[in-house]
């Protein structure tokens, strides 16, 4: 059982930036985001729920937030990108930064290759993250577009899209 689990409603003010003395706020977060049914917070039973949770106060209300008062100065546009990579920037989620890069991202990729190609297994699936995107539009060392797959495709429509949009009058 990890510190998470262990801590939940301790835990839950500092990680989501609110009043530790608001603790009835603490259990409507949980019963809204894990069910009221839920005795306890199970890590990787509830990640979704936890990455929901995170992603509306860490990122979506703020972002709300700043387009409702940008937007009475000046046009806004904004996107919500949610598409899942297959292999996004959560690629990264368990390097070490104490140890040297190059071998741990050699490691990574052997690993990636025996378990695509040889054991046919799918991949632990993070989430979509901050910077998905990006990786689309850009090329990324990690992220592997391949011409005819799915992620390559995405990255042309997101490619498309956004020199349609800087070039739209």
């Amino acid at each position: 059982m990890s510190t998470v689990e262990r801590h939940w409603s301790e835990l839950c003010p500092n990680l989501l930036f609110y009043d530790e003395k608001l603790r009835d706020i603490t259990a409507k977060i949980s019963s809204f985001y894990i069910g009221e049914k839920a005795k306890s917070i199970q890590f990787k039973e509830h990640f979704e729920n936890l990455t929901n949770a995170f992603s509306d106060r860490l990122y979506i209300h703020p972002t709300r937030e700043t387009v409702r008062i940008q937007s009475k100065f000046s046009a806004i546009y904004l996107y919500y990108f949610n598409y899942p990579l297959k292999r996004g920037l959560t690629y990264l989620h368990d390097i070490n930064h104490k140890w040297p890069l190059v071998p741990q991202f050699v490691w990574k990729e052997i690993k990636w290759f025996f378990d695509e190609y040889i054991l046919n297994r799918d991949h632990f699936f993070i989430g979509v993250i901050h910077g998905d995107d990006i990786a689309l539009l850009f090329k990324f060392p990690i992220i592997h577009l391949w011409p005819g797959t799915k992620d390559f495709e995405q990255s042309r429509l997101m490619v498309k899209m956004w020199v349609e949009f800087a070039q739209d009058p």
